[in-house]
């Protein structure tokens, strides 16, 4: 679950979770609702989806009102629909490091105007303050090293804190629980501030073409 700075949770769903041949169907399901999130995360990049390509991606082509995380080495796969709908988030991880300044912005800069999320293994948080800071509406940064502190802090900037309900998806994650406790106990001065500097992201995502919630 990921959570909005106005206040809300917006569902992100972890098909890679289920089997293969179970996938069609809860895509279907869950797309007549707008407004959530839909993942198959390649094993490569930290999921557990070890089917095709060419299935993860007709099965997501098929819908309609869902918000699409896929790989960013996929984007040369992904149909032009998806890109100008602007329902997409282009994910990159980085296990074993961080990335440069140039990297990030030649990602971002060959997103094709989708968000690009950066899950990477934050050595140096004041590198990655600047870095958040400099790609903030364009960039979605997560700290996958295990340090809490620094998640939430890149989450602040980017404008999203991805939580968990009942299984952690990745290392530092807190439960939603504990995330509504953490923003309830911001004085309302500082949430404002909050969400005026990092609502840019997920508005962007919701305000595409065809609506949101």
């Amino acid at each position: 679950m990921n959570y909005h700075p106005r206040g809300d949770f917006i569902t992100e769903f972890r098909m890679d979770f289920l089997k293969d041949e179970l996938i069609p169907d809860y895509i279907k399901k869950i797309d007549s609702v707008k407004g959530n999130i839909i993942t198959i995360r390649d094993r490569e990049e930290g999921g557990k989806y070890k089917g095709s390509t060419e299935d993860k991606i007709t099965w997501m082509e098929k819908t309609e009102n869902s918000i699409l995380d896929i790989e960013m080495k996929h984007i040369d796969k992904i149909p032009e629909r998806l890109i100008s709908q602007g329902r997409t988030i282009l994910s990159y991880h980085r296990f074993n490091g961080m990335m440069s300044r140039k990297e990030i912005g030649d990602m971002v800069n060959s997103s094709e105007g989708s968000i690009v999320k950066i899950a990477m293994n934050v050595k140096d948080i004041n590198f990655a303050t600047r870095i958040a800071d400099e790609f903030r509406g364009n960039a979605i940064f997560v700290d996958i090293s295990g340090n809490v502190v620094n998640r939430l802090i890149l989450s602040f900037i980017s404008g999203v804190l991805y939580t968990y309900y009942r299984e952690k998806t990745g290392p530092g994650q807190i439960d939603y629980r504990t995330a509504i406790k953490l923003i309830s106990s911001i004085k309302s001065v500082e949430r404002n501030r909050i969400n005026y500097d990092c609502g840019t992201n997920i508005m962007k995502l919701f305000d595409h073409k065809g609506g949101g919630i």
